[in-house]
């Protein structure tokens, strides 16, 4: 029971355990999030560069094309995770819609008319763009302030946890050495003590005492 309790409440605040697998993917969840992939800003940045001509076309394409594989394998990996639910809906629903529109936009109309050098359309475009990028980035910026709320709540849950596990085992410790205490004493008064009334009858049986009987 003792190993038992002792190794339940360091399971869950050891590196590995529960409690820090929490914590290590609520830091991976900002990471992902405030940086590309999962936030869009540097896609964003490729397509501002491509509409004021800053950038071949070529070259935006291929970069939108590479940060579309990155997004998309971040996003089913967040889709898949234990993170809070609230915080994975906006990931992979809220968030993920406006940035799918953005990508929709760049690709079907921002880049055809940047091609086609129809200026009119590539200003419309592209103000389609920001206006997706910006509700993506609402949203990503809520997906942050969850996240930050949500860790310190497990953080202080680690906290709370380390001290149940110490008290648990030193409760425990405590417990065994009482019971030891307990288990010494019944030792002397069941085996000893018997043990010193044969020793002091013997010894009174060497002097010839015959009179008194073990007791």
């Amino acid at each position: 029971v003792a190993v038992a309790i002792s190794a339940i409440s360091i399971n869950k605040i050891r590196i590995g355990g529960a409690t820090y697998n929490d914590i290590i993917q609520m830091k991976d969840l900002v990471a992902d999030v405030l940086p590309p992939p999962l936030y869009v800003i540097e896609a964003y940045l490729e397509a501002n560069l491509a509409s004021n001509g800053s950038k071949p076309l070529p070259e935006v394409r291929s970069r939108m094309a590479e940060l579309r594989n990155q997004y998309d394998e971040r996003w089913e990996y967040w889709k898949a995770s234990s993170v809070d639910s609230s915080i994975v809906q906006k990931i992979t629903g809220t968030s993920h819609a406006h940035a799918l529109k953005f990508w929709e936009i760049a690709d079907q109309k921002l880049f055809p008319a940047i091609e086609k050098k129809d200026d009119a359309a590539a200003k419309q475009a592209f103000d389609e763009v920001s206006k997706a990028y910006q509700a993506h980035r609402a949203v990503v910026d809520e997906i942050v302030s969850d996240t930050e709320a949500k860790n310190k709540i497990v953080e202080a849950t680690a906290a709370h946890e380390g001290s149940v596990a110490l008290w648990s085992i030193g409760a425990v410790d405590g417990a065994l050495f009482m019971l030891l205490i307990v288990g010494v004493v019944a030792v002397i008064r069941r085996l000893v003590s018997p043990l010193e009334v044969i020793g002091k009858g013997l010894e009174r049986l060497s002097h010839g005492n015959l009179s008194q009987q073990l007791h």
